[in-house]
């Protein structure tokens, strides 16, 4: 396996520079291969021309594309991955950086009609000299993720990482103290890179204001089965009602199969209140079909009633959601529910979510025939709705 590292620093003495080499040594040492720009020793021009400019502004796809941007683009089509390094120059990346970007990602390689592969793996490995509690507590870290992971690199890498190497600046007594800890973070990270991932190791658990979503455990069976057998908690979803505990046993160890798949079909959550962990319900996704464009997924979910009514569906939803678009590589979200389930369908509406159609007289429920109604949501929706990406079709630059 081979990663294309574009590493950008004006300088060698620097803790950047060391935590590249170390990544580099991880990579060598797990028997892979790596190809690296460093973009301040090879001179790489930032500056966007006028000509390239327009080439992009007015969708032409033309072989005008400059020798030196020609050389990277060939260098990330050769690879399986893309790795960048670099340190945080006022919550963005070096200038060089920006302005790789603004030309490497050009109109026809990067959008439009593009040309740019679909990569197995994109990482980012940067030094920053504020500790990271600040870049919190201002939004930083927010914003430089948005940057790099719901723009630049958003449907152009199956999986995504933003890894921060914080308190880096030279007066901070923290750089001295954690310098060979993180070195040797930067090695692991590169050694273990290409590694397949362990799901019984790397569960999902997600965090939200008032929520925990997390894979469930194998000490999770009582709840799980008191869950999904609950009367008033599965009215609307009859088919997945767990009729006894033999069948509750057969289903929850088929999960926890699934969990330690390589090729994971079931992506259900157990939905916990945060400060008391009682158990909400369960949220969450199943695979149903794989294309080149992303995972095609059927979304479902189901709450205690006594939490109806507070928002916990839709605030979980919110954050299934975004890794579903953003970690997993899913391109379409389809759900659906009996018409007269409004609180079910208020859920879907929140977030987002697209009435695709209505079936009259659809489904045997509770004694008579109802009417159903289905919804969807494809990444590019979601993306355009929560500010992380333009859509493939939308111009780069804009006439500005």
């Amino acid at each position: 396996m081979k990663v294309f590292i574009v590493y950008c620093h004006p300088s060698d003495d620097s803790f950047t520079k060391h935590m590249c080499d170390m990544f580099i040594k991880g990579i060598v040492d797990s028997g892979n291969e790596y190809i690296l720009s460093d973009l301040y020793k090879m001179g790489f021009d930032p500056t966007m021309t006028e000509q390239e400019y327009l080439r992009d502004a007015y969708y032409r796809n033309t072989p005008d594309v400059a020798s030196d941007v020609l050389a990277e683009q060939e260098k990330i089509n050769s690879a399986d991955a893309i790795a960048f390094i670099y340190p945080v120059f006022w919550t963005e990346a070096p200038a060089k950086l920006v302005g790789w970007f603004d030309r490497v990602w050009s109109y026809g390689f990067a959008y439009g009609e593009k040309t740019m592969k679909l990569l197995d793996k994109a990482i980012i490995l940067c030094s920053a000299g504020n500790p990271i509690e600040r870049l919190e507590q201002f939004g930083l870290l927010d914003s430089m993720k948005k940057v790099m992971l719901g723009d630049r690199l958003f449907g152009r890498a199956r999986e995504m990482e933003f890894i921060v190497f914080d308190n880096t600046s030279r007066e901070n007594e923290l750089r001295e103290k954690n310098w060979d800890i993180n070195l040797q973070k930067a090695y692991e990270k590169g050694k273990s890179f290409f590694s397949l991932p362990d799901k019984t190791k790397k569960a999902i658990r997600l965090e939200t204001e008032r929520l925990i979503l997390r894979d469930f455990s194998e000490s999770d069976f009582d709840a799980y089965y008191r869950l999904k057998s609950d009367d008033r908690t599965m009215y609307y979803l009859q088919d997945i009602r767990l009729k006894s505990i033999d069948e509750g046993k057969a289903d929850f160890a088929e999960i926890l199969d699934d969990m330690k798949q390589t090729n994971r079909k079931y992506y259900f959550l157990h939905m916990e209140l945060k400060d008391s962990h009682e158990q909400v319900g369960s949220i969450g996704y199943t695979v149903t079909d794989e294309s080149p464009a992303g995972k095609m997924v059927h979304l479902g979910y189901f709450t205690y009633p006594r939490f109806w009514g507070n928002g916990y569906t839709s605030e979980a939803l919110q954050k299934v959601l975004e890794y579903a678009f953003t970690v997993d590589n899913v391109y379409r979200v389809t759900t659906g529910c009996l018409a007269e389930n409004i609180g079910s369908e208020r859920v879907m509406q929140k977030n987002g979510m697209i009435r695709e159609a209505e079936y009259p007289d659809y489904e045997w429920h509770d004694g008579k025939m109802k009417t159903r109604l289905e919804y969807r949501l494809l990444k590019s929706e979601w993306a355009e709705r929560n500010g992380y990406s333009k859509s493939e079709d939308d111009k780069q630059t804009g006439e500005c």
